[in-house]
């Protein structure tokens, strides 16, 4: 049973920081988002603000990268040490659960990795 709860407090303590990592994305989401709003009311683009736009890019590459590889660690872990735990159709369904979350972090990095900052002029980026 000792063994079954360290099992479960880690995967609890894994979630917590995997949270945090999904957070990181999050606010650099949010940090480009407004970026795009202050720079359409702005009446030029400058460079820094193409850079500025490159910089918040990369930190949302890192971050999904981050949640990825973090995932699919966690997720092996989980399948692997809750599998006696959950059952063979609960296992089942947490396995599925875990492909269809590796597929939208797959998809989003696609879309963050398509996004091209440099070159944009004015026209394009409003």
């Amino acid at each position: 049973m000792i063994g079954q709860l360290a099992i479960i407090d880690k995967i609890t303590t894994e979630h917590h920081s995997i949270r945090n990592h999904v957070r990181l994305a999050g606010d650099s989401l949010n940090d480009i988002e407004a970026l795009f709003s202050l720079q359409r009311a702005h009446a030029g683009w400058t460079q820094a603000s193409v850079e500025n736009l490159s910089s918040k890019k990369l930190q949302l590459q890192q971050a999904l990268s981050q949640i990825d590889e973090g995932l699919r660690n966690h997720f092996t872990y989980e399948e692997k040490n809750l599998a006696s735990l959950f059952g063979q159709a609960l296992t089942k369904a947490l396995k599925i659960e875990h492909r269809e979350i590796i597929k939208e972090i797959e998809r989003a990095e696609a879309v963050v990795v398509g996004t091209n900052m440099e070159g944009l002029n004015q026209k394009d980026k409003l």
